[in-house]
């Protein structure tokens, strides 16, 4: 008997050392187990302050953590962090982190490590709304490679600043084909030509993972019409 308390009890030593040690690096399970923060998923009629007060939060915590403020309306089944998210590591000589600028395609390629809500603290972004343009949920999982929209792909984009000129030179061709050049990628085309990023691709029989190369011709408009 007493030969089985001690096996188990040093099973337990082990996991809690290797498995649960926030000092352990070589275990990612631990990392993420302790930086993970925690969640709500709202339901039918609960508020802002009814959620911070189950979980003895400050109301105003809760509304910085999710970019809300006092007049946001909650809908059901929309998530919230309810404990500190974690940041990027603050850079040099700044007391505060900075929010990364969304790449020129407007995508994320996901690293070791990570996950949505990581990702939508790095720039700034709402977890909410990148777990709806990519079609995840709370519980998804993602893969190293795995590819995320830090912009609405269904939302019509178009250049900011952009001058009368300018406008001009970027009207839909005639035959409703872009000829894409170095440089280019899915959202700039998009962007360019004030169109939804999904609709180009689906246009296309095109994937957020294809590769577009230069000289590639791309619909602008569905071939069926």
């Amino acid at each position: 008997m007493k030969k089985c308390l001690l096996a188990l009890a040093s099973c337990f030593f082990f996991v809690y050392e290797h498995g649960f040690s926030q000092g352990n690096e070589s275990n990612s399970f631990g990392k993420d187990f302790l930086h993970k923060p925690l969640v709500h998923v709202i339901t039918y009629g609960e508020s802002i302050y009814s959620i911070a007060k189950k979980y003895n939060l400050s109301p105003n915590d809760l509304m910085l953590w999710n970019k809300l403020d006092k007049n946001t309306i909650l809908d059901r089944g929309k998530i919230l962090i309810i404990s500190p998210p974690p940041t990027a590591s603050p850079a040099p000589n700044s007391d505060q982190a900075k929010a990364l600028t969304i790449p020129e395609d407007g995508i994320h390629i996901v690293q070791y490590g990570e996950y949505p809500y990581l990702i939508a603290r790095k720039y700034n972004i709402s977890p909410n709304d990148l777990l709806e343009w990519n079609g995840l949920s709370e519980h998804s999982k993602l893969d190293y490679g795995d590819k995320l929209w830090l912009i609405n792909p269904n939302q019509e984009v178009k250049k900011e600043n952009i001058t009368e000129k300018e406008t001009s030179k970027i009207l839909i061709p005639l035959d409703f084909i872009h000829e894409v050049k170095y440089g280019e990628n899915i959202y700039s085309i998009a962007q360019k030509y004030g169109i939804k990023p999904n609709d180009l691709l689906r246009w296309n029989n095109l994937t957020i993972y294809s590769k577009i190369d230069k000289g590639m011709k791309l619909h602008l408009k569905s071939p069926n019409e």
